[in-house]
């Protein structure tokens, strides 16, 4: 295990050694079900990554030029936007790297130092400088994507609903498309891997291909247009499924 004390800076939170929370320890061995959710209301402190960069080169006088070393500062974020760590996120999204321990962040990247810091903080900075996702012990079997109505709640310290757990999800869509979609029975919204909702789409048997695709794009044309629907399915996955098979 890497060692804590020398990876850590001084930080504000007091006795913390840089090991995972018990309650995030728990959180990610929660069925898949419950698991998303436990995450989002187990994350407290968090750690962010600082990564070394470039020299950036002398003055006439020898001076170093002017910039900021994100090394020597004990805020991530406090360096301007373009100079902010991001990782790639579903949607072609850039999200702020977030990570559960020392091991898990210096197995994305030894070179990283880990600052803790609150999680409210990181949420309500990703929301108004980043594009308001973050992404949990990203590249680890934990990864756990947090879209921006998970995020939002963090910034606001307030209770967050998982997708497949509110009812005007499947309300809306279906009223989207009138009720009714040739070969389609219904829809049901799932938890899937990483932190995804999974749209279940309960097809009529038999469906050819070309059917099942005309379903799948009424769908997500729903998805799409209505501000609450989209919202709320940040990182989504449409699949279909034969109802009896």
């Amino acid at each position: 295990m890497a060692m804590p004390d020398r990876l850590l800076a001084p930080n504000p939170f007091s006795g913390d050694d840089g090991r995972i929370t018990d309650e995030l320890a728990a959180a990610f061995a929660d069925p898949e079900h419950l698991r998303t959710e436990s995450i989002v209301n187990a994350l407290g402190r968090v750690l962010m990554p600082v990564l070394p960069h470039a020299h950036p080169g002398r003055v006439e006088d020898g001076g170093v030029a002017g910039h900021i070393s994100r090394e020597n500062k004990q805020d991530p974020l406090a360096c301007p936007d373009d100079e902010l760590v991001t990782v790639e996120f579903p949607g072609e999204r850039k999200s702020f790297p977030i990570f559960s321990s020392v091991d898990a962040l210096v197995a994305w990247n030894p070179e990283a130092r880990p600052v803790p810091i609150d999680i409210k903080r990181v949420a309500g900075a990703a929301l108004q400088r980043g594009d308001g996702v973050l992404t949990l012990d990203d590249g680890s079997k934990n990864m756990t994507w947090l879209g921006r109505s998970a995020v939002a709640a963090l910034a606001s310290s307030t209770e967050w609903l998982g997708p497949w757990d509110d009812p005007q999800i499947v309300e809306r869509i279906t009223h989207g498309f009138d009720g009714y979609v040739p070969g389609l029975e219904r829809i049901g919204i799932q938890p899937g891997p990483n932190g995804t909702a999974v749209v279940v789409l309960y097809l009529i048997p038999p469906a050819n291909r070309e059917n099942v695709l005309n379903i799948a794009h009424t769908v997500s044309a729903v998805i799409a247009t209505d501000e609450y629907v989209k919202a709320r399915l940040d990182v989504v996955e449409i699949r279909p499924f034969y109802a009896g098979a």
